[in-house]
């Protein structure tokens, strides 16, 4: 496939299949048209017509069939050509679009080489970026144990007064620590003489003091880069990163410098490569090679210290700009990209066109090649086409009139359907309200039939008399019931109930729950008990009048059918963020076949002949409508004979937990909440690293102040989303507290002096984060102490 570019199949298709079908087209009678044109010689009498249909077809052919390409048996005649015959311009035409196309086909190849070395030219300078990236890792691990090394030398060490062995065996143990891409540690003193090197003992008698970073730092500097330049150690090129060292009196003192290993570049480019013809090369801004990755370079320190342009791309490029970001010659392509974070160095990549086009020729060789089958296979399938063409026109036709009946017929059957669901809905409304209107007239005759009942207590009868007053209480109080039942599923069924959520307590729930069903319980001789959560009292999020209420039924319910048995009220973690209520009872069990229905209206097991007293099946359908409503689910398991158990699943979401004292290192996080993708991964790298994490959200309330000295969450990681300057009560915030802020790209903020910018840089992190908090981790000690000898 051509990078970038059209595709020379469908070009070619397209142009071609016209040349094909507009003959077919032409040739090809409709139903409703005579098979002859409408001139004299359609009048003709049949005799006078050839016995083909008026064509000299092909014997296999069906009579009346126009054949494909016109014959030239009229013109041998001297006669006119059949008006059905193709004409002579559609074959010019035919011709034309076929030249047309082989242009388009050169010119789309060319486009497509233009385009292949674009897509080169990117593939290059994503690969500078890598290489670049990188290198900015490898210097920014330099920069860490330098600010390491230098904090131990100027924290109150008199290293100038330690000897050779001494100040070797420091250097040698911190490089062990680092990347290989350091070729030399050496400390040097205020007069520029080498006094440790970490890489030879005894150190060599070398002053540097005419260098121009040793000047640097000893006119303030406290860090610079210099290079490429030839080590006096090694005899070799190399690159300096350096560090100003001063006493306690902050009096210059020496250098601190690290000699950085070209060809540590030249191993990682050379495993990266692309292919053999690539070259790469970490230049300073004025183009000279600190670093070379080529194939040819057996020693790389021959071409350091020169201008890459005389070195790189056999010199194509030799006049252009040191700083161009992208070339491109008749044989090389060149890339150039900076180093993150360190203006003074540059990336180059070069690769040559030849390479970089070998692939697209290769392509084109297929392309052409298939080309050339589809056209001879769009030919043939043109044949096979036109014999096929009226016998679809024909199936065409009756395919629609197929589908404009099935069209009709679903009309109907939609019409049908919709009809049937408005009468079933109608009817459910209508059965909703007769129960509700129902329910509600009875309920003031059986309130009065209550007050009948209650003089009746207050009247002296007979034995048999009570007895009989007995069982109509026992009968009212059913029916109570079943009103209430019904009422209220039609409640539900009628009205839009919008949940109250809260935040519920679970002891305040079972507390309301006990007060309502124990006399209920013990009344019925039920042993009911309820257990709140093992780890504290747990929160629920829901509605607890609805609730209580879905609870309450599944109580009623476990009390009715566990008669002299007992019930357990429990609540349980279900996952991370839910608890799971249970009410369970070791009664008498539903049966496997009835478990499917039980909570449907009016379903009840064991109870055929509708015993008032057993109520209307009503309590499990109003629990489903509850559930449904607030969003819980709802389990259930029972077995004959051992017994029951609903479970009601409650979200219940976590809560942090703040004020403890971490047991490694800690650190406290400021985020808006919820964290965004960077900020969940800033948390798992914490982590990973083995701090406790406080994490709070931002804005912070009023007056709020940032941990103290003491704290152990002391360091605060503010992540800033929103470009923008502070505000001066939050920046005054800001500067009480041990802060790192995380702020987006290329931001400042010269106030605060620990500022790190996005994407972030996980070492520079860890190495502030050391500075800041240096606690002990993995057993290894605390930061910067070094054990005497």
């Amino acid at each position: 496939m051509l990078s970038g570019s059209r595709d020379p199949l469908r070009v070619a298709a397209t142009a071609v299949l016209p040349d094909i079908f507009i003959p077919l087209v032409l040739t090809v009678p409709s139903p409703s048209a005579p098979l002859l044109p409408e001139t004299a010689e359609a009048s003709a009498p049949a005799d006078a017509l050839p016995p083909d249909g008026g064509h000299d077809a092909p014997p296999d052919m069906p009579r009346g069939t126009t054949p494909f390409f016109p014959t030239l048996s009229g013109y041998a005649r001297g006669d006119e050509p059949d008006a059905r015959t193709p004409s002579p311009v559609l074959y010019a035409y035919g011709l034309f679009t076929v030249f047309v196309v082989l242009i388009a086909f050169v010119v789309d190849i060319l486009v497509a080489r233009n385009q292949e070395l674009k897509a080169g030219e990117l593939e290059l300078t994503q690969h500078a970026r890598l290489l670049a990236e990188h290198a900015a890792r490898s210097f920014d691990s330099v920069e860490v144990l330098l600010d390491e090394l230098n904090r131990d030398l100027s924290g109150g060490h008199r290293w100038w007064e330690w000897s050779d062995a001494h100040g070797h065996e420091f250097l040698r143990q911190r490089m062990t620590r680092t990347l290989p891409q350091i070729r030399h540690l050496i400390v040097f003193d205020g007069q520029g003489t080498q006094r440790f090197s970490g890489s030879f003992y005894p150190s060599n008698p070398i002053n540097i003091s005419d260098r121009v970073y040793f000047q640097r730092l000893k006119d303030g500097d406290a860090r610079t880069r210099y290079g490429p330049y030839v080590g006096r150690n090694s005899n070799r090129h190399t690159y300096a990163v350096a560090r100003r060292l001063e006493r306690p009196n902050h009096v210059f003192a020496g250098v601190l410098m690290a000699a950085l290993e070209p060809q540590y570049f030249e191993d990682f480019c050379w495993s990266t490569r692309p292919d053999d013809s690539f070259q790469a090369a970490l230049v300073n801004n004025a183009g000279i090679l600190v670093a070379l990755c080529r194939q040819d370079a057996d020693d790389q320190d021959e071409f350091l210290g020169r201008d890459f342009r005389e070195v790189m791309a056999e010199r194509d490029f030799r006049h252009a700009s040191p700083l161009a970001e992208s070339l491109r010659s008749e044989r090389h392509l060149l890339a150039q990209v900076e180093v993150p974070g360190y203006d003074d160095l540059r990336l180059i990549t070069v690769r040559t066109t030849e390479s970089t086009l070998r692939q697209w020729r290769t392509r084109q060789v297929q392309v052409i090649a298939l080309a050339l089958v589809a056209a001879v296979s769009l030919l043939i399938a043109g044949l096979l086409i036109r014999r096929q063409f009226i016998g679809l026109r024909t199936l065409t036709v009756e395919l629609t009139g197929h589908r404009d009946n099935l069209a009709q017929r679903v009309r109907q059957a939609t019409r049908e359907i919709e009809t049937r669901r408005r009468d079933a809905e109608r009817a459910n409304r209508a059965k909703t309200r007769f129960l509700a209107a129902a329910s509600h007239d009875l309920r003031q005759p059986l309130h009065a039939l209550h007050m009948f009942l209650s003089d009746l207590r207050q009247t002296p009868l007979a034995p048999d008399q009570q007895s009989v007053l007995k069982r109509i209480e026992v009968a009212t109080g059913a029916m109570g019931d079943q009103l209430e039942s019904l009422l209220e599923i039609s409640r539900l069924d009628l009205t839009r109930i919008e949940p109250e959520r809260q935040a519920v307590p679970v002891t305040d729930l079972f507390a309301g729950l006990t007060a309502t069903y124990a006399p209920l319980a013990e009344a019925s001789g039920v042993t009911l008990r309820f257990h709140p959560p093992r780890r504290g009292s747990g929160v629920l999020e829901t509605d607890p009048a609805l609730l209580s209420r879905l609870l309450g039924n599944l109580i009623d319910n476990a009390i009715k059918f566990t008669p002299g048995g007992r019930v357990l009220v429990c609540a349980r973690r279900h996952g991370p963020d839910h608890l799971r209520i249970e009410v369970r009872d070791n009664g008498i069990g539903v049966p496997a076949e009835h478990q499917e229905g039980i909570f449907e209206e009016f379903y009840q097991v064991g109870n055929t002949a509708r015993q008032a007293e057993k109520g209307l099946g009503l309590g499990l359908a109003i629990v489903r409508r509850l559930a449904d409503l607030l969003g819980h689910r709802v389990r259930f398991a029972s077995r004959p004979g051992v017994g029951t158990v609903f479970g009601v699943v409650i979200p219940n979401p976590p809560r942090p937990r703040f004020g403890t004292a971490p047991r490694g290192p800690g650190v406290t996080v400021l985020s808006a909440f919820p964290p965004n993708e960077d900020e969940r991964a800033l948390l798992a790298t914490l982590s990973g690293w083995g701090y406790a994490i406080r994490h709070e959200e931002l804005p912070l309330p009023a007056g709020r102040l940032l941990p103290g000295r003491h704290d152990p969450y002391r360091v605060t990681l503010y992540c800033k989303r929103q470009p923008g300057p502070f505000g001066d009560e939050e920046l005054a915030t800001l500067l009480q507290g041990t802060v790192i802020v995380i702020a987006p790209e290329k931001e400042t903020h010269p106030a605060l002096p620990n500022v790190l910018n996005r994407p972030l840089r996980p070492a520079r992190l860890r190495a502030l984060l050391r500075s800041l908090a240096p606690q002990q981790e993995n057993g290894l000690g605390r930061l910067g102490e070094f054990p005497h000898p």
